[in-house]
């Protein structure tokens, strides 16, 4: 793994502090799809107010094409490190700036967000992993988090 980056980034918020495991990408960063460009942005919410079961479309994980060209995700998954997997559906294209937010409940897909319609929370509130799949199943990304 010598392409990947540990970082480290402290928030100042209730003393959280969330640590990043980056393959070619993160939060923020770029996670290279052949030419183009998929990025974890802002928001990703594990951890939500009141009972998570409750709260399951709260629960988001946001993606962003930087590239100049869409991003065919057919195919394409992201899985928690419980190996709870979400496939993109069939055609999903994101545009050249587009984001996707990705919502653990359920809900009407729609070009800028996406429900996995799970029946329980699917990411672990004090720590986890979130991996972009390709459809070739080669990691495009894993996101890591943990509370301290």
């Amino acid at each position: 793994m010598s392409q990947t980056l540990m970082l480290i980034v402290g928030l100042a918020l209730a003393g959280l502090l969330v640590v990043l495991l980056i393959s070619g990408g993160g939060p923020d960063g770029p996670v290279l799809a052949g030419d183009q460009t998929i990025a974890f942005v802002s928001p990703f919410r594990y951890d939500v107010p009141g009972d998570d079961a409750r709260n399951l479309n709260d629960e988001v994980v946001t993606l962003e094409n930087r590239g100049t060209t869409a991003v065919d995700l057919t195919g394409w998954a992201l899985r928690s490190d419980e190996m709870r997997t979400y496939e993109f559906p069939r055609g999903f294209s994101l545009a050249p700036g587009a984001r996707v937010t990705i919502h653990s409940g359920c809900g009407r897909d729609s070009r800028d967000e996406l429900y996995w319609c799970s029946s329980r929370p699917v990411w672990d509130d004090d720590e986890g992993e979130a991996t972009l799949v390709k459809r070739d199943g080669t990691k495009a990304a894993v996101y890591t988090y943990r509370r301290f």
